[in-house]
């Protein structure tokens, strides 16, 4: 099935550092202050999900459709959040909160064909707040980069239909994997 990892190591600059980088005179205070963000928030919590390509997903070329790899994705995001203890049923019907996608972006670099084992990584790079971003790398059998994603989400309550920041049952479980500087 799928593994949980935490990657430990700092990422991004030192917080002195960040005012003097090139790119903060083009900057608005919305993207410096995501930046500090991230880089408070050094570790990511990372899911590893391994699945094959069916036929039926394939194309006339043997490529897995292109369409089908939104799908990837949204089995990488369950996975994680279910090695978590918790599942998109249960967030949905015992917590009474959806989330719904707001941007998906995909690149693909190579195709991936019938009967490959690939392997989804799941990255969620930094705590939620009022939305969700996973960031998707999806593997061939030979350890090849083949296809990265970035979907972002946010959160609904389901009985008043408006927009909430992350759930704090679901806060709770990513708290441990994320270190705050």
């Amino acid at each position: 099935a799928g593994q949980l990892t935490t990657d430990n190591h700092a990422r991004g600059r030192q917080a002195g550092q960040l005012a003097t980088m090139p790119e903060a005179g083009r900057l608005g205070n919305w993207q410096l202050t995501k930046k500090l963000f991230r880089f408070l928030y050094k570790t990511m919590l990372t899911g590893i999900y391994q699945k094959r390509v069916r036929y039926a997903e394939t194309d006339k070329m043997g490529y897995l459709y292109y369409g089908h790899y939104a799908q990837y994705y949204e089995i990488g995001r369950a996975e994680l959040i279910r090695e978590l203890g918790l599942s998109y049923h249960d967030l949905e019907e015992v917590y009474g909160v959806m989330m719904p996608v707001m941007r998906l972006e995909c690149k693909f670099r190579l195709p991936a064909y019938y009967d490959e084992l690939l392997e989804i990584r799941t990255t969620l790079p930094f705590m939620p707040t009022r939305y969700i971003q996973f960031d998707q790398e999806i593997y061939n059998p030979k350890g090849t980069l083949i296809n990265t994603g970035t979907v972002k989400l946010f959160f609904v309550n389901i009985a008043s239909g408006q927009r909430i920041s992350c759930p704090e049952v679901l806060h709770k479980k990513l708290y441990p994997h994320f270190e705050i500087h």
